[in-house]
């Protein structure tokens, strides 16, 4: 044990801070039996669901009409009962938040508000207490060795958000004693993507982890430089959705093997790749995902459908079957080559929020789009933002030399959309030097605009991902497809 670990486990008892605790405890759930693991988590959720009755104004009604909670005397949870509770939306989360508080019951200890905005830049206030906390943060260092990287080695950390200076002086001491440097860039000029380089080989790290839009710039500049980067143990990816063909880009610019780690603000980290195999698994004991069809019932594996969680141990504000605004396709149901037990998601294909409309009402998942643009010829950013039904607005960045393909990609894009969208789609362009990003550090290659009242609800018909559109062999050769 280094004097870094030392330094770090004093100061968590000092601060009462039983992260380490909750991570000893969640480290062997991974390899449980299904049947062992089930139970672990039907009991965890029980004891929510019970506390959310007792505690928790906004779901006393909620609970015991979805018949989840049966006898307001005496108590019980009928899980059998826990599909038919209601799903729980962002906007009630903003508009009803003092009724999901816990008023008098064990979420109260330690209770802290904190704001979120996510991509969306709607701020939402959620509590938590330092139980909740500890779960976080044990979460966070769990993906973290599963990586290989353990607690005190060293780690850089990309940010395309700069926090506020208080915010920064009071993570130092953690960020020091965890061994962590973390860089900010909410513009990424050369020099600066030069000088992360520099940063990356002089402290050798074990982990670079960063939103994957970055890690990408990263990469790309120093390919397009020649500057070696001196190859950290893993790449750890989170924020934003990694693709395959960036996830193997990454992979051979860094030198090192890609992990991905999947969750929001609001919920801390959900799921994480372990290196074997494409899919996520689930921390299961701090997170209960479903993922539903358009009717409610559970995707099998392959079908894609709306991610619905449930956080297990936020008790200062229960979120209950809270949609969280991604799209999703469960993992297999046989164990990964690992070697752990724990559910699985096979791929988080995009965002709601940053779904397309078509004009039918049907969505159509952002990861269709991204796959696409990842195949032009002479792009190096890309941005599209649906403004009607059949009307989107392309941006782009070129590479140097790119406009020579201009023409060619311009009239391959908007036949592409046309075929998504319906023929009678009007798509515009916009040429920049670079496209900015959200308040909030994140990227979004995909940005709908159209009122949330106009989108597919809970119940409408969700999105099936459309196939791949036939190019002809002339596109292929206009598009560079590799």
């Amino acid at each position: 044990m280094t004097w870094r670990t030392r330094a770090y486990r004093l100061a968590c008892s000092i601060r009462r801070d039983d992260h380490l605790d909750v991570l000893a405890a969640l480290r062997p759930s991974a390899t449980w039996p299904a049947d062992r693991l089930r139970e672990a988590q039907e009991e965890r959720l029980s004891g929510l669901l019970l506390h959310a009755y007792a505690s928790v104004p906004f779901y006393r009604d909620r609970l015991l009409t979805a018949g989840v909670v049966t006898d307001p005397t005496r108590p019980r949870v009928d899980l059998s009962r826990f599909a038919h509770v209601p799903l729980l939306t962002r906007e009630e989360v903003r508009q009803r938040g003092g009724e999901l508080r816990d008023r008098v019951g064990r979420g109260r200890r330690g209770a802290y508000a904190t704001t979120t905005g996510g991509t969306t830049g709607d701020p939402v206030q959620i509590v938590r207490n330092r139980e909740t906390y500890a779960s976080v943060i044990a979460v966070q260092v769990w993906f973290d060795e599963w990586s290989g990287c353990a607690l005190g080695e060293p780690r850089v950390a990309l940010s395309g958000r700069r926090p506020p200076l208080l915010e920064r002086a009071r993570g130092w001491i953690g960020w020091s004693l965890r061994n962590e440097l973390r860089l900010y860039g909410p513009q990424l000029p050369a020099h600066r993507l030069s000088a992360w380089i520099d940063h990356i080989n002089r402290r050798r790290p074990t982990q670079v982890i960063g939103p994957a839009g970055l890690l990408y710039e990263v990469a790309r500049y120093a390919e397009a430089t020649g500057r070696p980067i001196v190859p950290p143990r893993a790449v750890m990816t989170s924020y934003e959705a990694l693709m395959p063909e960036t996830a193997q880009f990454l992979r051979r610019a860094f030198g090192a093997p890609v992990f991905n780690r999947y969750g929001t603000s609001e919920l801390g980290g959900i799921a994480c790749s372990c290196g074997h195999e494409p899919r996520m698994h689930v921390s299961a004991l701090t997170h209960l995902v479903e993922i539903l069809r358009a009717d409610g019932r559970p995707c099998e594996p392959g079908e894609t459908g709306e991610v619905v969680i449930t956080h297990l141990t936020n008790h200062a504000m229960p979120l209950i079957r809270y949609r969280i605004g991604d799209l999703a396709v469960p993992g297999p149901v046989d164990p990964c080559r690992c070697g752990r037990t724990l559910p699985s998601i096979a791929e988080v294909s995009g965002r709601v929020m940053d779904a397309f409309v078509r004009a039918d009402g049907v969505l159509l998942s952002g990861s269709y789009v991204r796959r696409f643009y990842r195949s032009t010829s002479g792009l190096r950013q890309f941005q599209v933002v649906q403004l009607a039904p059949t009307h989107v607005h392309v941006r782009l960045v070129e590479r140097p030399g790119g406009v020579s393909v201009r023409h060619a990609n311009v009239e391959v894009i908007e036949r592409h959309f046309q075929h998504a969208l319906g023929r009678g789609c009007q798509v515009t362009f916009e040429f920049l030097d670079e496209i900015p990003r959200e308040r909030s550090g994140k990227f979004r290659q995909t940005v709908c605009l159209i009122p949330e009242s106009d989108r597919p609800g809970p119940r409408r018909a969700l999105p099936e991902t459309l196939g791949p559109v036939t190019l002809s062999a002339g596109d292929r050769r206009e598009m560079g497809d590799r």
